[in-house]
């Protein structure tokens, strides 16, 4: 350590003693002190705009202090900025997964939303929109907020038409919210799609469990003994 502390000594600016320094408290245990040279120097590099240098550093930070938000946010920045999108969207989710681990919900809440920008304004794959999009309603429903549920699952609907799960929750949500007719023109829609693309025996099964679990509700009744009716 003390060779390491007289070298940087001799070049205070040569940067990657400064990751040895580091390196060397790590290994020493003493973990604090390591962020901090690590975050010091990733900075630096950053400044010069060595992103891939800094990238590197602020994952040995995560490595360390995986509850490091900072360091993460940090590296997201440094990931957006190589276009490296879909890394950086990783470490969106693994923020948010921190956040709801910790039961503060809003904050997991809104850190899927700035994947979701993310992921709708870079090169990110398509694919990720559904799974972020799933993440958010499953927050809207435990916060108890029907209304923002309700809008998330009818963009998960628009853009996989054929999400039986998203399609039900639309539908319940509608009911729960004393809006039976949205509820039953969602549902028409749905079997409508399903007859277009002849999937009768997928329509009924869907048509059966709704009437089954909403006896409630006769409404729901009508589509399913008008699709009988047609087929």
């Amino acid at each position: 350590m003390d060779e390491a502390y007289d070298a940087v000594q001799q070049a205070p600016t040569y940067l990657p003693r400064h990751t040895l320094m580091g390196d060397l408290l790590a290994q020493d245990g003493r973990m604090p002190e390591a962020i901090t040279k690590y975050s010091v120097v990733a900075h630096s590099y950053s400044v010069r705009g060595e992103v891939l240098q800094a990238t590197k550093l602020l994952r040995r930070i995560i490595n360390i202090s995986p509850m490091d938000l900072g360091a993460r946010n940090r590296l997201i920045d440094q990931l957006v900025a190589r276009g490296q999108v879909d890394d950086a969207i990783n470490e969106y989710l693994e923020m948010a997964a921190i956040y709801y681990r910790l039961a503060e919900l809003d904050m997991a809440r809104k850190t899927y939303t700035n994947a979701l920008r993310v992921v709708q304004q870079g090169n990110a794959s398509r694919d990720w929109n559904s799974h972020i999009l799933q993440r958010m309603a499953d927050i809207d429903m435990q916060r108890l907020d029907w209304k923002q549920a309700l809008r998330v699952y009818e963009q998960l609907r628009t853009l996989a038409p054929d999400d039986d799960a998203a399609r039900k929750q639309i539908i319940e949500l509608n009911l729960r919210m004393g809006q039976p007719d949205k509820a039953l023109n969602e549902l028409e829609s749905y079997i409508t799609h399903l007859e277009s693309q002849n999937k009768i025996e997928p329509a009924l099964n869907f048509l059966d469990e709704l009437v089954r679990e909403h006896p409630d509700q006769p409404m729901l009744k009508r589509p399913h003994a008008a699709l009988l009716h047609r087929t």
